[in-house]
């Protein structure tokens, strides 16, 4: 229901030659697409590329926009620190200041229940309003409070993922982060202090 409404409301910023405000619309309805739901990753991917085209006129930033969702920060070699590492042009975009707006935004949250399911309707209000630190903050505050079944499991480590794939920009940490969750910080022989150690990819992303 959110992500239909920020849809509509991008299409609408690109009908009215809102360009500049469809980009920061559309990146943030990308940030809030589930990793699975491919057909709506598509759909955002789509109005991101249209807006970058309209608001600057060439496609080059939104080429670049995709190469780097394609390949992520080590580029074509998948290893970072080499000469095509690639990077996001969209991750410092913030919306432009909107008092109407963004008065909704906080109303809409601070009216949320308290609980898990409070936390993960805040978590996906902040994306929508470009907020990804603070989003990722209540999807974790989701998982530390949700209730010891797997549905409600597996919900909120959804959106502690999807969460973080905002922060960083990109959705090919999906494995490290699966990874981590499945053999936690000391890797497949459970013994920290070893070469298959696995750092924590969410407080990485949040500098901690």
């Amino acid at each position: 229901m959110l992500r239909s409404a920020q849809r509509g409301y991008v299409k609408a910023l690109l009908s009215d030659g809102q360009a500049e405000a469809a980009l920061y619309a559309s990146r943030a309805f990308f940030d809030a697409c589930d990793t699975d739901d491919l057909d709506s990753v598509e759909v955002a991917l789509d109005l991101l590329t249209r807006a970058y085209r309209t608001a600057e006129g060439t496609g080059a930033r939104a080429a670049q926009f995709l190469m780097f969702q394609l390949h992520g920060p080590g580029g074509p070699d998948g290893v970072e620190g080499t000469g095509d590492d690639l990077n996001d042009p969209s991750l410092a975009l913030g919306f432009p200041q909107d008092e109407e707006r963004d008065s909704l935004f906080e109303s809409e949250i601070a009216g949320q229940p308290p609980g898990p399911e409070g936390h993960h309707t805040k978590g996906r209000l902040l994306l929508l309003w470009g907020r990804r630190e603070p989003a990722l903050q209540e999807f974790l505050k989701e998982y530390g409070t949700c209730a010891a079944d797997a549905d409600a499991i597996r919900q909120a480590a959804g959106d502690v993922l999807l969460g973080l794939c905002a922060v960083v920009g990109h959705r090919h940490i999906t494995d490290e982060f699966l990874r981590y969750h499945q053999y936690g910080p000391a890797g497949p022989d459970r013994k920290i202090g070893t070469a298959d150690d696995i750092p924590d990819p969410v407080a990485a992303a949040l500098g901690r």
